[in-house]
């Protein structure tokens, strides 16, 4: 998995039949190391450790990534009332489960898919002792951080939704609009949007009749009007035409490969693979996703950094006390979600 995972693979032995075969049954089922001398309770715990599949740990970790996305929208849907306190903390359970959870994101490796995250600390933090209400900075951060996380949620990385059910055929699909945008959307906005902001002032501006008496102008005639609207109209109906335009170019042909990965395009499907494998590395055994992280860090990680920096020696003992962490908070929980699939609900 590691040589698939750090890009240096050939591409037809990373599209060859058996890869993809070996790849969805490590994400499915794991994998399992036995050993005929184990004790009966090594083999339970190894049957209790194989439980919590790479799919079953991406499911907690977007378990957790919704709930942090639902409590969000419920604080923006009913924010807190404005008061007046003195030096008492304003911060309810709903809060501060939001705090956490943006701060066991910031522990993770750094990624673009953070930028959420950051958006919601930063809103919290800089508001404490109280919360973000309506009308100030923060709750527009919050607004923001709202947005680009449900944005987030549809693009081909891990936790998505499009890893639950199918990927072989969501994450295609999904690096086929990425694809879309990056190369359709986005040139053509930039192309058309210093003439579209200069016919949105034009047109803005001659209908203030108003405000250019106020400051010494005569009122816009109506011909002038007419032509900036034509030139705003115009312009939208350039953007709408170059976006119909680019899509028909852009469409691939539909691949002659027999695997789902390549419907597209071998390209996007090679793309669509290797974002998959990187989420199969991600969450390999004992993976603690957020707000757990946060535990490994104070309780695991942070020592491990003082026996290191004292040489200490005792590294088995940190190794033993991560997987016993792990158990005890994500184990039994993986335990709970591998039922979804063994109970036959997806």
């Amino acid at each position: 998995m590691d040589f698939l995972h750090l890009g240096s693979a050939p591409q037809g032995f990373l599209t060859h039949p058996m890869i993809d075969l070996s790849v969805m049954n490590t994400w499915t089922h794991g994998l399992s190391f036995c050993d005929a001398n184990d004790m009966p309770p090594n083999r339970l715990l190894r049957k209790f450790d194989s439980m919590s599949t790479p799919r079953v740990l991406h499911a907690v970790a977007l378990a957790g990534q919704l709930a942090a996305l639902v409590a969000l929208a419920h604080y923006l849907l009913y924010p807190p009332r404005f008061v007046i306190t003195l030096d008492v903390s304003e911060q309810g359970p709903r809060e501060i489960f939001l705090l956490i959870m943006a701060a066991a994101s910031l522990s993770s490796p750094w990624s673009w898919r953070m930028i959420p995250s950051v958006l919601i600390f930063l809103a919290f933090i800089l508001r404490l002792p109280g919360v973000p209400t309506p009308g100030d900075l923060s709750f527009a951060t919050l607004l923001l951080a709202f947005y680009f996380h449900t944005i987030v949620l549809h693009l081909p990385n891990a936790p998505g939704p499009m890893f639950l059910l199918n990927p072989q055929s969501a994450l295609p699909l999904s690096s086929l609009l990425l694809h879309g945008v990056t190369q359709v959307f986005l040139p053509i906005a930039g192309y058309f949007l210093p003439a579209l902001l200069f016919a949105s002032w034009l047109v803005s501006n001659s209908m203030q009749d108003t405000f250019l008496a106020q400051i010494g102008f005569q009122a816009t005639p109506m011909d002038s009007r007419i032509i900036f609207l034509l030139l705003f109209a115009t312009e939208i109906l350039l953007i709408l035409y170059a976006f119909g335009m680019g899509l028909l170019t852009f469409r691939p042909p539909l691949s002659a490969h027999s695997s789902r990965w390549d419907r597209y395009s071998g390209t996007l499907g090679v793309q669509a693979r290797k974002c998959f494998i990187r989420s199969l590395v991600t969450y390999e055994k004992y993976t603690f996703p957020p707000p757990f992280n946060l535990l490994q860090l104070l309780l695991i990680r942070a020592p491990a950094t003082l026996l290191f920096l004292y040489k200490d020696g005792q590294f088995s003992s940190i190794r033993a006390a991560d997987r016993v962490l792990w158990r005890i908070t994500v184990g039994w929980i993986g335990l709970l979600m591998s039922g979804i699939w063994l109970w036959g609900f997806l």
